[in-house]
């Protein structure tokens, strides 16, 4: 493993090389994001009128998956404690697997509220029937998003760190597209497709 390149403060920096792929994942996480929408097919709920149980149907089954997935990582959590013979977390001198997995955590529970918050506000004071595709693979999506984070810290001893990299992008991306939506800025133009 090659050494880090910092500069004469301590700073990293990274290679052209590294920052050629973390910009190539960001377009690919912008193009997958513009393309998701195009498709009608996949939907969580079908929704028929403007009724709030439709809308809170969205927002519950997209959030059971969300707790799917902070689920798992929980369970990594626990796995590498045990691995480790750190049960008790008091104890302190967690691993650097059982911590990198509590900050993975962490910030998944940052990202979700920041996008659950803003995709009830979306559902409830912006939606309109025609938009139901939009919100449903955008929800999706960022339940994709926050999986692939995840997996992206196992992935990462087997140098693959880029699956994490393209989960924080991609979750960053959704929720990006509904907070514009919510103050009226379609920036994909997604509402016309």
């Amino acid at each position: 493993m090659s050494p880090k390149i910092v500069d004469n403060k301590g700073v990293y920096k990274p290679p052209k090389s590294e920052i050629f792929v973390y910009f190539c994942m960001l377009v690919l996480a912008l193009v997958f994001s513009r393309q998701l929408y195009v498709d009608e097919s996949f939907k969580l709920y079908e929704i028929i009128g403007i009724k709030h149980q439709d809308k809170l149907h969205i927002l519950l089954h997209s959030l059971k998956l969300y707790a799917v997935v902070n689920f798992l990582n929980v369970l990594m959590v626990i796995a590498g404690r045990m691995k480790h013979s750190r049960i008790n977390p008091v104890m302190g001198e967690d691993h650097i697997i059982i911590i990198t997995l509590n900050r993975a955590l962490t910030n998944s529970i940052e990202q979700g509220v920041i996008f659950y918050s803003s995709l009830a506000y979306y559902l409830f004071y912006v939606f309109t029937p025609s938009q139901s595709h939009i919100v449903q693979n955008l929800a999706l999506q960022f339940v994709f998003a926050r999986l692939t984070f995840l997996l992206g810290y196992p992935f990462a001893l087997l140098k693959l760190s880029s699956f994490r990299h393209f989960g924080f992008l991609q979750s960053m991306v959704c929720n990006v597209i509904i907070l514009s939506l919510n103050f009226g800025y379609d920036i994909f133009k997604l509402t016309r497709i």
